[in-house]
């Protein structure tokens, strides 16, 4: 799930970050605390965080074969899911929601974070600061 930038996202600064060859832990971990700095300084969302080449994120084998639990809400309706079924951007997004406060401010830092394949595809905004994590 890769999103393409469109012109018209009006937006006061963007926040971007390559995650080739990082530890995907590691990174989600840092991203959480960039999440909620840039939520903390702007409160009307106007500035966003974009992962660039997530497939160069280093994942570990047993982060593969943990399970990641849910309840449906009904009498014994317990699910879980491998993260190996999971792609790449889900499982990101899944391990910030673990990392953040379970309150539904927390869950909608998420919003500020876009996740692009390449960088030709984010070349037309103007106001952009390169993180280096």
């Amino acid at each position: 799930m890769c999103l393409t930038i469109s012109p018209n996202h009006c937006c006061t600064k963007w926040y971007i970050i390559d995650c080739y060859n990082k530890s995907i832990g590691r990174m989600a971990s840092r991203l959480s605390v960039l999440l909620k700095r840039i939520n903390n300084n702007d409160a009307y969302h106007a500035s966003k965080l974009v992962l660039v080449n997530v497939n160069g994120l280093k994942i570990g084998c047993n982060l593969l074969i943990k399970r990641y639990w849910r309840h449906t809400g009904y009498p014994g309706g317990i699910k879980f899911k491998y993260g190996r079924s999971f792609s790449i951007p889900m499982l990101i997004k899944v391990i910030l929601l673990k990392m953040l406060n379970k309150t539904i401010l927390d869950r909608n830092i998420l919003e500020d974070l876009l996740i692009v394949e390449d960088l030709e595809r984010i070349n037309h905004i103007k106001s952009i600061q390169y993180i280096d994590v």
